[in-house]
């Protein structure tokens, strides 16, 4: 019975022994477990970034961006949000997910209708990148008059004003380096500068002065853009 009874005691002990020892290799275990490595920046790939296409149309390449975690690894499954800032373009397929590199393409970036600066915005949370592009005018499909017409003046005079056409693109935007030929086609009139003169940055262009024929009456000057069509200018000579 002593005999029994001390190998009890012993067994008991034992048990203590293990059960606490398991205790603490857990406890060990549950301490090397940290939280999951959260998002700490966006990487824009620079080859879609600062973009050059024609107002209203669409980049021709998709921008993309990778996510890194805060140990630098790329993250996957990650949810990105595409945002149009500046310019008032589009996109489309704006929040996808990160693909098993960490990166993710916007489906597509049309730009606004106006020239000038556009920007993206690509975010996780708080944490963004911004692409820009550049929306420049598109091919010359308009023209209109700008100042100068229905003028009146003392026959064979300068007219006060000079006139001035603009040619643009299909959104307004005006078109630099179309040529516009100038011609007067009644009233006997001139004008000085070239018959033939290229639009400016701002897509404008005019003679440097236009007179009046000698005899009171009508005067017309054309002003005419191969492919697009012709404008007429009046004035009253006095």
């Amino acid at each position: 019975m002593r005999v029994l009874k001390r190998h009890l005691g012993l067994v008991r002990v034992l048990g203590r022994v293990g059960l606490g020892s398991g205790l603490v290799m857990a406890s060990a275990c549950a301490g090397t477990e940290g939280p999951n490595d959260p998002v700490a920046s966006i990487s824009r790939t620079q080859s879609t970034d600062n973009q050059t296409a024609p107002a209203g149309t669409t980049l021709p390449t998709s921008p993309e961006v990778t996510v890194l975690t805060a140990s630098g690894a790329r993250a996957p499954d990650v949810t990105v949000t595409f945002t149009v800032g500046e310019g008032g373009g589009t996109v489309t397929n704006g929040v996808r997910q990160t693909d098993s590199r960490g990166t993710v393409r916007v489906g597509l970036w049309q730009l606004g209708i106006a020239a000038g600066r556009n920007t993206l915005i690509a975010s996780v949370g708080d944490i963004k990148t911004t692409f820009t592009a550049n929306g420049v005018p598109g091919p010359a499909s308009l023209m209109n008059i700008v100042r100068g017409n229905e003028q009146t003046a003392p026959a064979g005079t300068d007219v006060p004003i000079a006139p001035v056409i603009k040619v643009s693109d299909q959104f307004g935007n005006g078109v630099v380096g179309v040529q516009v030929t100038f011609m007067v086609t009644s009233g006997g009139g001139s004008i000085t500068g070239a018959s033939g003169v290229l639009t400016d940055a701002m897509g404008e262009a005019g003679p440097l002065t236009w007179q009046l024929g000698p005899i009171p009456g009508d005067n017309s000057l054309d002003a005419t853009v191969a492919g697009i069509g012709t404008l007429t200018f009046t004035a009253t000579g006095q």
